[in-house]
């Protein structure tokens, strides 16, 4: 394919990669990487989080565990905390004797989390850019309180998305994303037509289907009830038979993200958010 400049090429071939060589990242192109990263777009010119730099193998191996056991985390080079941060900011206030109430506050806390997206694809780009790949990991926050703790993080910092950087060991292949047509809406949000949204979702995922299993089955079964009572678990189940595989988000939903014992429930994290400074939540 053609592109008319190099950022669109880069954007277009961007692939998350889950195979990385033992090769370290050289310091200066790190450093570059980095910079550039950092001149992300920000609300108010505040800046609002912090990025943890992690090489040390014994921390990146408790990662992975805490990331659903995905060993690649471990393998990468260098992993990277993107954390939500307003205890830098809080500091320099109290320093400064001025009024900030930015923790009491959902919306501060939304437009910081949208900044972390933000600055984590600007690193990832600019990486790419760079010869270097990388993967977003968004497990790490199933274990707050545990990476909290591993990475001796303060009150005001929430973790939120790891990055994994480094050399890729073999060739990736570039999957599939919806057309324009289907993420863009002109002036209003309109919804798709059921076959136009089922057209849109195989064409989306080439029609791919998991093999079943019984013990598959069971443990579907088992994720729907959770989810949605019985009932509903045996319609699914037999929805599944009838269609002769599992699709992407039968899978995704029904076996993958399944869930994982000793994770963070919604009450652990509204505890949470309280216990490190965030009253929102109480207002």
């Amino acid at each position: 394919m053609n592109y008319d400049n190099e950022t669109l090429r880069i954007l277009h071939e961007r692939v998350s990669c889950r195979n990385f060589t033992e090769d370290k990242i050289d310091l200066e192109l790190f450093d570059a990487v980095m910079e550039a990263g950092l001149q992300a777009p920000t609300g108010g010119d505040f800046q609002p989080y912090s990025i943890i730099k992690i090489e040390n193998q014994a921390t990146k191996k408790e990662l992975a565990k805490l990331s659903r056991d995905q060993n690649y985390v471990a393998k990468a080079p260098v992993n990277l905390l993107f954390c939500i941060d307003w205890r830098r900011i809080k500091r320099m206030t109290e320093l400064e004797v001025t009024p900030f109430n930015a923790t009491d506050n959902m919306m501060d806390f939304w437009m910081s989390l949208v900044e972390i997206g933000i600055v984590s694809q600007n690193v990832c780009i600019a990486a790419e850019s760079m010869g270097l790949k990388s993967v977003f990991i968004g497990n790490v926050v199933e274990f707050l309180p545990e990476i909290k703790d591993l990475l001796d993080i303060p009150e005001y910092v929430v973790p939120a998305m790891l990055v994994c950087l480094g050399h890729p060991k073999s060739k990736l292949v570039k999957h599939k994303k919806y057309k324009k047509e289907i993420i863009i809406h002109n002036e209003k949000y309109k919804d798709q037509t059921e076959n136009e949204l089922k057209a849109s979702f195989k064409e989306r995922y080439n029609n791919k289907q998991m093999k079943i299993t019984d013990k598959r089955l069971e443990e579907y079964w088992k994720n729907s009830k959770r989810m949605h009572g019985e009932k509903f678990a045996d319609k699914s189940v037999e929805y599944v038979k009838k269609s002769g595989g599992f699709d992407f988000y039968q899978y995704s939903f029904g076996l993958f993200y399944d869930e994982l014992e000793g994770a963070m429930t919604n009450s652990d994290y509204f505890e949470f958010m309280k216990k490190n400074g965030f009253a929102w939540l109480e207002k």
